[in-house]
């Protein structure tokens, strides 16, 4: 090997060694986090680090000076390969979240993973009992005109149903062009207006210019709002 190609061999390994040394305080919120202790206390470990590794390397250097560099190198990689093994062997929970798109477009799928270690404070806190104070507030003159003005404003799509008919999967298959289907109700009866599915008015269908119209001849209540079962 030219000195060329050692000086790159060594350069990439001092890369990978300062990649490895930084780890740590990059991912020092996360650690604190994990072992619920202080940011501050947590930073010693960088420090702890940094005399070992001063203290450490020209040690390490007198003793295994004279030893073989392929040795050095096969024990070191028997030391760090068992860690990462022991790393991916902890539990972790991973959510799933499917993602919807718009028509045209494709939707997905995220995944998140967070190991159990991470959740164990937040379940603690998760399974004691919150109690809330209930509050009440004096609507005012004001905020009821603006209220009713804002919901007033808003539009709701009413949609008309002409008629209805049941066909079998065989005939909806079978349907071709100019094929007449008789529907359920009569002639003459009137238009059902749904609102968000519950039924709010009976017309009769007319003509207004080139649109379609319907005359109001009944408007029905508002049906009650349903309660939450206990």
């Amino acid at each position: 090997m030219n000195l060329a190609a050692a000086s790159r061999a060594l350069l990439a390994g001092n890369f990978a060694i300062g990649c490895g040394v930084m780890v740590v305080a990059g991912s020092l919120n996360d650690l604190v986090a994990s072992l619920q202790v202080s940011v501050a206390l947590g930073g010693q470990l960088i420090t702890v680090a940094a005399v070992a590794m001063a203290l450490g390397a020209p040690l390490m250097a007198v003793w295994w000076g004279n030893a073989d560099r392929r040795l050095l190198l096969t024990l070191a990689l028997l030391w760090l390969f068992p860690w990462p093994l022991l790393a991916s062997a902890e539990p972790l929970l991973v959510a799933t979240i499917r993602i919807g798109a718009a028509e045209g477009l494709s939707g997905g799928e995220c995944q998140l993973g967070m190991p159990l270690v991470d959740l164990e404070t937040a379940l603690s806190r998760m399974t004691k009992p919150v109690k809330f104070a209930a509050t009440r507030r004096v609507q005012t003159p004001d905020q009821r005109k603006h209220l009713d003005a804002v919901v007033g404003a808003a539009r709701l799509p009413m949609v008309f149903t002409l008629g209805t008919t049941t066909l079998t999967i065989g005939e909806v298959l079978a349907l071709a062009l100019g094929d007449v289907l008789v529907l359920d109700q009569r002639q003459g009866q009137p238009a059902i207006g749904r609102v968000a599915g519950a039924t709010r008015v009976l017309g009769r269908i007319g003509r207004v210019g080139p649109k379609l119209a319907v005359a109001v001849e009944k408007t029905l209540p508002v049906p009650p709002a349903k309660k939450d079962q206990p």
